[in-house]
């Protein structure tokens, strides 16, 4: 994989992780 499309991964694992953390919050 390109640097890029790591890049694109980790950042679209962060807004699920991020995402899943303010529904437990809610």
């Amino acid at each position: 994989l390109r640097s890029r499309d790591r890049d694109e991964a980790m950042r679209e694992d962060r807004r699920l992780q991020i995402d899943s953390n303010v529904i437990e919050r809610l």
